[in-house]
């Protein structure tokens, strides 16, 4: 048998409301950045910290463009997602270390820049404890998740926490980070994925229904993890998609464990807890 619990976890992030209608975002580095640090280095540094989005899944993807030689950062738009770091000028208040410029049609994104303050400050490439010069790994994997549509998040060590910025540890996403931006675009080809549901139709034509004491919610059989699509995976004890956030567990008794169920802006995603052994139902949804 096998217990399910509903997860008290508590998710930070936030939507902008605007999101990328296809996939991969393209972004470019611009082409005259400060002087003040190694170009290859920097373009190397802004790679790794946009493209660790690439790893969460969730039909994320950013694609690698080449360098940018047109407007400066706070021109009119041109089209391009630009990474900046320029070192003769900066067009915002000095006080602002990173600068976000973004630009809508309707709800979806169709430009965003983003800017490193290289004119008022010091930025490093190396993995360093010293935080008197800025990370740009860090700042470019924030700077990412703003040009996905995230805003802001108040949990603590989020790349998208505002003390985080250029934080060294800000290139390693957060959970509430991955989080946000599977929210925002998890894959289509699994719709309902830990929606509530009271009948097997209101999941997926080849979903399941879960019930656990007063609570629903829709997973769907599967073989692999392949089945599933990222974020989840296939848990081949009880042979349903779950989300892998914290360590599988099982009861005493021997039997699996399963526990699921945050909220994130009406999606409601899977988390595992160590939990007793119970019942549960599974009610198959009818083919379209």
């Amino acid at each position: 048998m096998i217990a399910l619990l509903l997860s008290g976890a508590a998710w930070a992030w936030v939507s902008t409301g605007f999101a990328w209608e296809e996939q991969p975002v393209p972004y470019w580095i611009d082409a005259n950045l400060s002087p003040d640090v190694d170009d290859a280095a920097v373009v190397a540094a802004i790679r790794e910290g946009v493209e660790a989005w690439n790893d969460i899944g969730c039909g994320v993807e950013f694609a690698y463009q080449g360098r940018h030689d047109g407007v400066p950062f706070g021109s009119d738009p041109d089209g391009r997602n630009v990474f900046y770091l320029p070192g003769d000028a900066w067009p915002v208040e000095a006080t602002e270390v990173v600068s976000t410029w973004t630009w809508v049609h309707g709800d979806d994104l169709t430009e965003v820049d983003y800017a490193m303050n290289g004119f008022h400050y010091a930025w490093t490439t190396e993995v360093s404890a010293d935080l008197s010069t800025l990370d740009v790994r860090g700042a470019a994997a924030e700077g990412a998740g703003h040009m996905l549509g995230l805003g802001h998040s108040d949990v603590e060590g989020a790349t998208l926490h505002p003390a985080m910025v250029a934080h060294p540890e800000a290139a390693t996403l957060a959970e509430d980070d991955i989080a946000g931006a599977c929210a925002v675009y998890a894959d289509p080809a699994v719709p309902n994925m830990g929606d509530p549901c009271s009948e097997p139709d209101d999941c997926h034509p080849d979903g399941v229904c879960v019930e656990d004491g007063d609570s629903s919610y829709c997973s769907r059989e599967c073989a692999t993890d392949d089945d599933c699509g990222g974020p989840w995976f296939c848990d081949s004890r009880d042979g349903l998609c779950a989300l892998d956030t914290v360590s599988r567990c099982s009861c005493s008794s021997g039997a699996s464990a399963a526990g699921w169920l945050a909220f994130l802006s009406g999606l409601m995603l899977v988390r595992r807890r160590a939990v007793s052994c119970a019942s549960r139902s599974v009610r198959q949804g009818s083919p379209a």
